[in-house]
């Protein structure tokens, strides 16, 4: 069976299953559509801490890693975006107060 083209080099199943080319490569065309493979998206690489790896090469045999997340762009965003939208919803309602010069 010839793989399609992926960006992360993972492919995962509907059964939460994620393997790399070679041992993707391995999986009968039956099991490949029975159980939904596809590229892993790029996207989903790193989203939330999460980092998704072959199952099979790693030493744990789990499909993902956890890392922390702190100070991310997308966080602080949804920070922003909360706080505004809880100010406008007050009785006060505006544009929220400008922060003191000593938060940063």
């Amino acid at each position: 069976m010839v793989l399609p083209i992926t960006a992360t080099g993972l492919y995962w199943s509907i059964r939460g299953e994620v393997a790399c080319s070679h041992h993707a490569s391995r999986i009968s065309d039956d099991r490949w559509q029975s159980e939904g493979w596809m590229p892993l998206p790029a996207l989903s690489q790193g989203f939330r801490g999460l980092q998704f790896q072959c199952q099979h090469c790693a030493p744990d045999h789990t499909a993902l890693v956890h890392r922390a997340v702190t100070g991310t762009p997308w966080s602080d965003i949804a920070d922003a975006a909360r706080a505004r939208s809880t100010w406008q919803s007050s009785p006060f309602g505006g544009d929220p107060p400008e922060p003191p010069d000593d938060a940063a």
